[in-house]
Parts: C-alpha cells; sequence; structure tokens
C-alpha cells in the first residue's frame, strides 16, 4: 500500500525553512505550508531567491529524500530555482501532488532511486531525467498510472518496470528505448510496459529491445 507518512524531519526542514525567510516563529500545520510558501514567492523582493536558495542550498543539494513528497507540494509552489542533482532521490516525490515536473533531474550521480515516484498518481511529465547504467530503476514508477511525458537522457543499464503507466506517449517509449544499454554478451535485464504500451509496439521496436539483450515483458 502506498507510504502515506513524511519523515517529521522532512516536514520540519520545510517549516523551518518557511520562518527562516517570513519572520514568524509559529508553528504550522503541514496544510498550511502551500499558503506559506506562495506568500514568500510573491511577498516581496528577493523572497523566491531567498526560499529556494536555502532549501536547494544555492544548487549544492544532494539529498533529496522525501524533498517533494506528499500532498504539500504541487505545481503552484513547486518551482526550483536550480536543477535537481541528486544522489539520494528515494521518494523525493513520492505519494506527491505535483503533475508536471519541468526542471532537469540529474541523477548521473545518483544512489538511489527507489520509489522516487512512488503512488504519484498525478505526475502527467517528468520533463527531463538523467539517470546512468548502474541506476536501479525498478520502483522508481510504481503506480504512477497517468504518466505521459517522460524524458529520458543517459543509459538504462539496469531493469526498468513501467507497467503502471498506460498513457505513455510514443515519444516517451522511443526515448527509452534509445537509452537502453546494448547487453550483448552480458546478463538480460528486463523492461517493462503496461500491456497497452506493449501492445502497440512496432515489430522495430520490439526488435531493438531484444537485440539488446533485453527482456521485454507487457
Amino acid at each position: 500500500m502506498p507510504n502515506v507518512f513524511i519523515e517529521n524531519a522532512t516536514l520540519q526542514n520545510i517549516a523551518d525553512a518557511i520562518r527562516n525567510k517570513t519572520g514568524k516563529a509559529e508553528k504550522m500545520l503541514p496544510a498550511e505550508m502551500p499558503a506559506e510558501i506562495e506568500s514568500i514567492e510573491t511577498g516581496g523582493d528577493n523572497h523566491y531567491d531567498n526560499f529556494w536558495d536555502n532549501y536547494q542550498n544555492h544548487g549544492n543539494r544532494k539529498n533529496y529524500y522525501h524533498a517533494f513528497a506528499g500532498e504539500c507540494w504541487n505545481d503552484e509552489i513547486f518551482k526550483p530555482k536550480y536543477p535537481i542533482k541528486a544522489i539520494r532521490a528515494d521518494n523525493m516525490f513520492s505519494d506527491g501532488n505535483i503533475k508536471e515536473i519541468n526542471v532537469t533531474l540529474d541523477l548521473s550521480e545518483c544512489t538511489n532511486a527507489g520509489t522516487m515516484f512512488g503512488y504519484n498518481v498525478v505526475v502527467t511529465t517528468i520533463k527531463d531525467m538523467l539517470v546512468h547504467e548502474n541506476l536501479s530503476l525498478e520502483n522508481s514508477f510504481r503506480a504512477c498510472t497517468v504518466l505521459v511525458t517522460l524524458g529520458m537522457r543517459g543509459v538504462i543499464g539496469r531493469t526498468i518496470d513501467l507497467r503502471w503507466s498506460s498513457r505513455l506517449s510514443a515519444e516517451s517509449i522511443e526515448n527509452i528505448i534509445s537509452c537502453l544499454k546494448d547487453l550483448t554478451g552480458g546478463t538480460a535485464q528486463t523492461l517493462t510496459f503496461h500491456a497497452t504500451v506493449g501492445g502497440n509496439l512496432t515489430d522495430t521496436q520490439k526488435a531493438t529491445i531484444t537485440a539488446k539483450n533485453w527482456t521485454l515483458v507487457y
């Protein structure tokens, strides 16, 4: 079942960052945080910069565990100032309420992307996601049922499971296939698509996948 709990430490960090920029000292409920963040972004000069410089450590933040998880984060307040370059990305958008992720997700040094988008049933767009061949994506998209655009770059070298995403665009599918590492002579990995997606694959696409020593499942 979905993980609906966000660690208290994550919420505490968000609340502390908000208070640091608003000057308020009062405690706040998670449901109050979106309005507080919106006021930071529009409430005066440099408030947007101040919040995101703090939350992303001027672009140097590497640990994004649970960073944008949960219903408090939505498209109105998710406006990162810097590309997200994460070494730890597990649960970063899990149980989330963000539909369009248009910022670059640089996972070129990532060691953990487990359930990165797990149980996020609203995300439709992941515009630019850079991966490396040793990164496991087996559980990264668990229960992402409305995902349409998945823009991937780099090399996919380990099992990737997209069985929940029946609406993937033709461009996204072709893009995923092009990123698959050629595993000829090595250990086969598995690419899993939703049955609808798999049924729409062309013979050429299927041949390309199997020629690279990938097991296709749908």
